[in-house]
């Protein structure tokens, strides 16, 4: 089946979801979604990312994108992933070819003569507003739960019998990932320090060796000259024995 994706982004104060103006068929000068065709070779996130940095000029520092869900068209052979996002500040909007307008949460997506997809694009994020309306309202629960006086155990055990974050686990991935985005600087750390480690044992090993190579080369010259004088004192020898012979003849 082909893949597309749709992102439903949300501003700052969660008061506008972001729009483009299609200038094309289908659904000419019809509000949608931005969003585009998934290539086989990557992940559905990465092109989510990809195709809102190149229609809005949003980066993924700008804003975190969570999977919601699939929607599949059986008929027409293709499934329309289904992400979304909150911008963590003010963003400076750059078009490609569709123009981009911020509309309120509460019109009416549902309105098939100014928004495009038969309604879909209402449907999309009626779900998203409920999941994200009862996230908050089992959070502010679980949270007037907790008291000061519970234990790490307990309040897991809270948090697991209320399942405030049902799948697919938002909540959960969100938290998953700054663990990830902070171990990520922990670990660049640790490798700069074990790479000035290793740089530091390898001058060592070098100065070792150098000094080694030092010795061993003032070593074979007191043997050469060892040898020298030794062959020096046989023919002085052999030289005081000829002479000798002569004289007794």
């Amino acid at each position: 089946m082909k893949k597309y994706n749709v992102i439903v982004v949300f501003n700052k104060d969660l008061t506008k979801t972001l729009m483009c103006k299609r200038t094309k068929e289908p659904y000419k000068n019809m509000y949608n979604l931005v969003g585009g065709k998934i290539e086989k070779e990557n992940d559905g996130l990465s092109e989510a990312y990809r195709e809102l940095y190149e229609e809005t000029n949003i980066s993924k520092s700008d804003v975190t994108l969570e999977y919601f869900m699939n929607i599949e068209y059986v008929v027409f052979n293709k499934i329309l992933e289904v992400y979304y996002g909150i911008l963590n500040k003010e963003v400076n909007l750059i078009e490609e070819v569709n123009k981009l307008e911020w509309v309120s949460i509460n019109d009416n997506f549902f309105d098939m003569k100014k928004y495009a997809g038969e309604g879909n694009i209402g449907h999309i994020i009626e779900e998203i507003k409920i999941s994200m309306k009862e996230n908050r309202k089992l959070l502010k629960e679980v949270l007037k739960e907790i008291r000061h006086d519970m234990t790490d155990e307990e309040v897991l055990n809270l948090l697991a019998v209320k399942a405030f974050d049902p799948f697919p686990f938002i909540l959960l991935n969100l938290v998953l990932s700054c663990v990830a985005a902070i171990q990520a600087h922990l670990i660049m750390m640790s490798q700069n320090r074990q790479e000035e480690k290793d740089r530091r044992r390898a001058e060592n090993d070098y100065k070792v060796n150098l000094k080694t190579e030092i010795m061993i080369e003032d070593l074979y010259d007191k043997v050469n000259a060892i040898l020298a004088k030794q062959s020096a004192l046989e023919r002085q020898a052999r030289g005081d024995l000829k002479e000798e012979s002569e004289t007794a003849e």
